[in-house]
């Protein structure tokens, strides 16, 4: 593809396993001191931790062992507990709790860092509350309760939990082809897939993790923050409303599987103590999304908001920055974090405050991608 001239060059780069062992090992500790730089040099920075995921702890994932790494890690290259803003957790048994747990130990080094429960987590915890009756199809189709050797293979871990719902979604797209090919094994699949009652709760599982994945999906990746995750899951909030509505009045457009099936009149009902379960849910894992007491950080411009928060300078230096035109023309050309990068200088103590909110992570995605 790239002419012979280009091939010599290629044959000349010498392609052993310790030469790109050596390479991938200099490349990452390259990355690692860049990372390293950027933090010392910056005032605040913030904290994803899973111990479930972390290769460095190779013996016990007590609290303390879990500081001890990090807290060696931090000395090593000179990097100050004062400086952490907020921590992201799994919120794991050994990460909070007792005063030897984790969060304890790292407030006891800075009283003023945050906590955060991984939205992503939460999410899956919600997403797992599912009434009994979709649950015994569930459990059939990931096949939990025929001890199949493949069941650990589909769910290696809590945190990837939703990737049951690929799963129920290609079973549901194969049903045909998996009933024809369980009927000539005589299997026990052909009962369940045989029966349309079975298929129709096949067909909402499906519906409702997509729309489950989605969310999950929305949440992951580079520049999301607190006030971005609480949005989506308010929305996700007013969705499930709209949805109980239109189902009550017998419309499943947004479950495009179950609306398709032959069972809806009997299927319904389960929908709905399927919805007020997964209303419960999120009640219970995300009852505090209210960030009112932000939306200065999101539009400082705003004519009305609550402020009372906010120190004497805060409160003055956010009076001085409302009526800084050129600032408000700024507000509009720029990304919200690019924009309080912008104020620093002039405004410090109120961009301190809304750089402490812009870093704190709403989940511990990049621990587990």
């Amino acid at each position: 593809m790239l002419g012979v001239e280009a091939e010599k060059e290629i044959i000349k780069i010498p392609l052993s396993d310790s030469t790109i062992s050596r390479r991938i090992i200099n490349i990452s500790e390259d990355i690692e001191e860049q990372v390293i730089e950027v933090i010392k040099s910056g005032e605040l920075f913030a904290l994803q931790v899973d111990e479930s995921t972390d290769i460095k702890l190779s013996g016990t994932t007590t609290g303390r062992d879990i500081f001890d790494v990090i807290n060696k890690y931090f000395k090593n290259y000179g990097i100050s507990w004062t400086s952490c803003v907020s921590i992201c957790t799994d919120r794991a048994p050994s990460m909070t709790g007792s005063i030897k747990e984790f969060i304890t130990i790292a407030k006891n080094q800075n009283p003023n860092i945050n906590t955060t429960h991984c939205f992503l987590h939460r999410e899956a915890l919600v997403a797992k509350s599912i009434v009994d009756e979709l649950k015994i199809v569930l459990d059939e189709v990931l096949c939990e309760s025929m001890e199949s050797d493949h069941y650990t293979l589909i769910i290696h871990t809590e945190v990837r939990w939703l990737s049951k719902g690929r799963v129920l979604s290609r079973f549901y797209e194969l049903r045909e082809e998996l009933l024809v090919y369980f009927t000539m094994e005589q299997m026990e699949y052909s009962d369940y897939l045989s029966d349309e009652f079975w298929c129709s709760k096949l067909a909402y599982l499906a519906d409702i993790f997509e729309h489950l994945n989605q969310l999950n999906l929305s949440m992951q990746g580079e520049n999301q923050n607190l006030l971005i995750s609480t949005d989506k899951m308010t929305a996700f909030k007013g969705k499930l409303l709209i949805w109980k509505r239109r189902v009550n009045d017998n419309n499943l457009d947004m479950f495009p599987l179950t609306a398709n099936t032959k069972f809806t009149d009997k299927i319904i009902p389960i929908i709905n103590d399927s919805k007020t379960l997964l209303d419960q849910r999120l009640v219970h894992y995300f009852s505090s999304l209210d960030l009112k007491l932000f939306d200065w950080v999101r539009n400082p411009f705003n004519p009305s908001l609550e402020t009372t928060h906010l120190s004497l300078k805060e409160k003055e230096e956010l009076a001085k920055l409302k009526n800084d035109r050129t600032l408000q023309m700024k507000f509009n050309e720029f990304e919200l974090s690019q924009f309080w990068i912008y104020t620093k200088k002039e405004y410090p103590n109120l961009t301190k405050l809304a750089h402490s909110v812009l870093l704190t992570f709403s989940t511990s995605y990049f621990c587990f991608e």
